[in-house]
């Protein structure tokens, strides 16, 4: 049974073990050998020179312990470096037989003192109390190593305990059973410790692999859009000639064909577009490229744009500009670009409805702020189909994607370039109700109004825009 308690375990961690020789016995070494050096002189000037050839042959046996223990770690920890189970278990093996020898050694002088007249015994039980106190916050690897290195400074203690009576006898049990519940605990925390920094290690390295992963991935798609864009680019250049020809000859059949493959193309590198943006913010290769630029113009070109989709739902525009804000600085392809896929997304999910656009600069400590936002009336949504809005390749939920399709890239890509400008998108929506999406951005200057104030109206159906366009930009 005594056999049983004292065997030494084979099955702790490689990081455990690096660990306790760095936090034992590396970190704590010059705490060791100065405190030996310091009871050494106090014991020399109390006791006087009849103790002065043990305590000297004492610091030597210490310093020599230490020696060997110093240079066994270092070969231990060049060993862990490719770990195998006899490696640990060695290593496991020699850390006990280590650290039970340097507890001894130790503990040998305050033995000594318990031997020799007063004060010795007094020495020696303060000296022994010491040596358990750092016991129990040193020896943490194992529970099974205190029965390893307490025995002698535990003799020691009760030893001295009666030299000076039976009350010292007493506390000197006292101290020896807190010392061993102390230990008991530090154990407990020391596993609880290594247990959580393997697991943040665990995590660390696993996120490290893939944003690694990640980032590979983006600086691909980054760098292929000069081989993903010009095939595809050839293909709508080439059927818009076909187109033009049959529209020439009046081949009426050929030109909704074209029409058919004019309208895929350009959708897929819509597509093609969002996922390589997406790419080149992940990969940080996404700049702003910032100019003065009419920002009531960029959204009513982005009106514009949608017009013949929005004919397709049977959807009116609103359009309500700030007459005071006209000219900003900022980057004007990514601001019109994230207008464009409100828009979109707005007018994909409303029939027979309405889309609200309207455009404003922030007050008071928003002064520096430009606001979008885009309302419709259309399915609206749940607060828990709100929230994962904005995550790259999601929407809503499996229903969305299979009603409405898209690739759930719009939205994310959105808000990853109005963070670029400064700004984000929030949104608020409603179940059946219809949803506001308000895009900010902050630009590096707001101009002062150089054209005179124009009352736009409410545009009910996309045939009014590009007259209202051409009027808004002579003023």
């Amino acid at each position: 049974m005594l056999m049983g308690i004292l065997s030494i375990p084979d099955n702790i961690d490689v990081e455990t073990l690096k660990l306790f020789m760095k936090r034992t016995h590396q970190t704590h070494l010059g705490a060791r050998l100065g405190s030996a050096c310091v009871a050494a002189i106090v014991l020399l000037f109390v006791l006087g020179r009849s103790f002065a050839v043990p305590i000297v042959l004492w610091m030597a046996l210490t310093a020599w312990c230490e020696f060997v223990m110093t240079r066994t770690i270092r070969q231990h920890e060049i060993n862990l470096q490719q770990p195998t189970p006899q490696i640990i278990r060695d290593t496991t093996r020699s850390l006990f037989y280590l650290t039970g020898l340097l507890t001894a050694v130790y503990s040998s002088l305050g033995l000594l003192l318990t031997l020799g007249p007063m004060p010795g015994p007094v020495f020696a039980a303060l000296f022994s109390a010491a040596a358990l106190m750092n016991i129990s916050s040193q020896h943490v690897l194992h529970s099974r190593m205190i029965l390893w290195s307490i025995p002698f400074p535990a003799i020691t203690l009760l030893m001295a305990g009666y030299q000076l009576g039976g009350l010292a006898l007493v506390v000197m049990a006292l101290i020896l059973v807190q010392a061993v519940s102390l230990t008991k605990a530090a154990v407990d925390s020391y596993a609880t410790l290594t247990t959580a920094l393997a697991l943040a290690k665990a995590q660390s390295e696993a996120r490290i692999e893939a944003d690694a992963a990640n980032t590979a991935k983006s600086l691909f798609l980054a760098t292929m859009s000069h081989e993903l864009r010009t095939p595809l680019t050839a293909i709508i250049g080439y059927s818009e000639l076909m187109r033009e020809d049959a529209g020439l000859d009046n081949r009426d059949v050929d030109v909704r064909d074209h029409d058919k493959v004019l309208m895929s193309a350009k959708r897929l590198l819509r597509q093609i577009n969002d996922v390589l943006d997406v790419s080149k913010i992940e990969a940080g290769s996404m700049v702003c490229e910032t100019l003065t630029f009419d920002v009531a113009d960029e959204i009513i070109t982005a009106c514009d744009t949608i017009g013949p989709a929005t004919e397709v739902n049977g959807n009116k525009i609103v359009i309500d500009l700030d007459p005071s804000l006209q000219f900003i600085r900022s980057d004007a392809f990514k601001f019109g670009q994230c207008a464009l896929n409100l828009l979109s997304n707005a007018n994909k999910f409303t029939k027979d409805g309405t889309i609200t656009v309207k455009l404003w600069q922030g007050t008071k400590t928003q002064r520096d702020m430009v606001f979008v936002s885009v309302t419709d009336t259309g399915i609206g949504m749940t607060p828990a189909q709100a929230g994962s809005l904005f995550r790259a390749f999601t929407q809503a939920d499996a229903t969305i994607t299979r009603r409405f399709g898209g690739t759930g890239l719009g939205l994310a890509l959105s808000r990853s370039l109005a963070r670029l400008l400064g700004g984000d998108i929030a949104v608020t929506s409603c179940l059946g109700s219809g949803s506001c999406f308000t895009l900010s951005i902050k630009p590096e200057a707001i101009f002062p109004v150089v054209r005179d104030n124009i009352d736009l109206p409410i545009m009910h159906n996309l045939s009014d825009v590009d007259p209202l366009a051409k009027q808004y930009r002579a003023a």
